[in-house]
C-alpha cells in the first residue's frame, strides 16, 4: 500500500490472550509466535494502522475489559479438548461475532445465536481422532517453517 492509501485504512487492533499450564508445549509455542508476530508488526516503520497485542494470564478481570469492547472472538481449540468457553459466550452476548473451532461451547452457542454470526474452520473431533491415531498428521515446526518469528 501507498502512504495515502494507508491513511485510508481504518485503524484495528488485535488482543491475544490466554494462559498455558506448565507442560502444555504447543500452548506455549503458540502464545511465543503471538508476542513474535505483533513485535514484528508493531515495529513496522509503515504501520500506521494496525497493532497486535497480547495481555498474558487472561483472568475475569481482564475479561471485564475487554469483552465488552470486541467485535470478533476468535475461540479455537483442538476439537475434544475445550474445557469451557464461558468467555466465548459473552463476547457472543455483547453481540460479537465468533469465528471458531467446531468444539464444546462454539457448538451449544450456535444453537442459540444468529447463525449469521458464526464462522466456523476445522477438522470434527472424528477426523481429528483419525488423524492422532494413524500419525500421519506432522506439522512442520515453527522455527523451521519461519525462523523471523521463533
Amino acid at each position: 500500500m501507498t502512504p495515502k492509501e494507508r491513511k485510508t485504512v481504518t485503524p484495528w487492533n488485535v488482543f491475544f490472550t490466554g494462559k498455558a499450564a506448565s507442560g502444555y508445549y504447543i500452548a506455549k509455542l503458540t502464545i511465543r509466535l503471538i508476542v513474535n508476530v505483533a513485535r514484528v508488526v508493531n515495529s513496522d516503520p509503515d504501520k500506521d494502522h494496525s497493532n497486535v497485542f497480547f495481555l498474558p494470564d487472561y483472568s475475569v478481570t481482564l475479561a471485564e475489559v475487554l469483552i465488552p469492547a470486541s467485535d470478533i472472538s476468535q475461540h479455537i481449540s483442538h476439537a475434544g479438548t475445550e474445557a469451557l468457553g464461558m468467555s466465548n459466550v459473552k463476547f457472543c452476548l455483547n453481540g460479537g461475532l465468533l469465528l471458531g473451532t467446531v468444539d464444546g461451547a462454539n457448538i451449544e452457542i450456535t444453537e442459540e445465536v444468529d447463525p449469521g454470526n458464526v464462522f466456523f474452520f476445522s477438522h470434527l473431533m472424528p477426523a481429528v481422532e483419525d488423524l492422532c491415531y494413524q500419525h500421519i498428521y506432522h506439522p512442520v515446526p515453527v522455527e523451521q517453517k519461519s525462523p523471523a518469528l521463533a
